[in-house]
C-alpha cells in the first residue's frame, strides 16, 4: 500500500519544490504533500479494483466465445481456471474495497478506462505467466495467489 519509500520520495519532491519556489509557503507545501499521499492511496485502490474488472472481462470474453455463430470445442468447453481463481473472486467481492472506492469515487467505469482494461486483459492473456498458469493443474490457494502476484 503506502510504504516509507513512497513517503520519502514525496517528501523530497515537495521539499525540492518548496526550496525552488519564490514564495516559500510552508502551508501550501504541506497541503501538496497531503494531496500527494491521498493520490497514492487512490492509485492503490485502482490497483486493487483492477483484478475484479479483469475477472469481469474474462467472463464477458467467455460469453462472447460461447455465443459465436460457429464456436469451436475450446469455445464451448473453455479452461475456467482464471475465472474460478479464488483470490480474484475475493478481491472482486470485497465489500470494504467497494465501499472505499465509492467513498473516494475511484472506479474503472469511464470509456477510456474500459478500453485500457480490455487492452490489459488482452495483454494478460497473451503473457507467458498466464499461459503457464492456465496449463498447470495445481489449483491450490497458494498457486492462485502466486499468479495474481506475478
Amino acid at each position: 500500500m503506502l510504504n516509507r519509500r513512497h513517503l520519502r520520495i514525496k517528501v523530497l519532491q515537495i521539499l525540492y519544490a518548496f526550496y525552488q519556489s519564490e514564495d516559500k509557503d510552508i502551508l501550501r507545501a504541506r497541503k501538496e504533500l497531503l494531496s500527494s499521499v491521498d493520490k497514492i492511496y487512490n492509485l492503490y485502490l485502482y490497483y486493487m479494483l483492477v483484478f475484479g474488472n479483469l475477472l469481469h472481462f474474462a467472463n464477458l470474453n467467455l460469453e462472447d466465445r460461447r455465443n459465436k455463430i460457429r464456436p469451436t470445442e475450446e469455445d464451448l468447453n473453455p479452461n475456467l481456471k482464471f475465472i474460478n481463481n479464488p483470490v480474484l473472486i475475493q478481491l472482486s467481492e470485497n465489500t470494504n474495497l467497494k465501499k472505499l472506492s465509492e467513498q473516494r469515487k475511484v472506479n474503472w467505469q469511464s470509456v477510456v478506462k474500459q478500453q485500457l482494461l480490455k487492452k490489459l486483459f488482452d495483454h494478460l492473456r497473451g503473457s507467458s505467466t498466464y499461459m503457464e498458469y492456465m496449463a498447470t493443474t495445481d489449483s491450490s490457494f497458494e498457486s492462485n495467489k502466486e499468479f495474481v502476484l506475478d
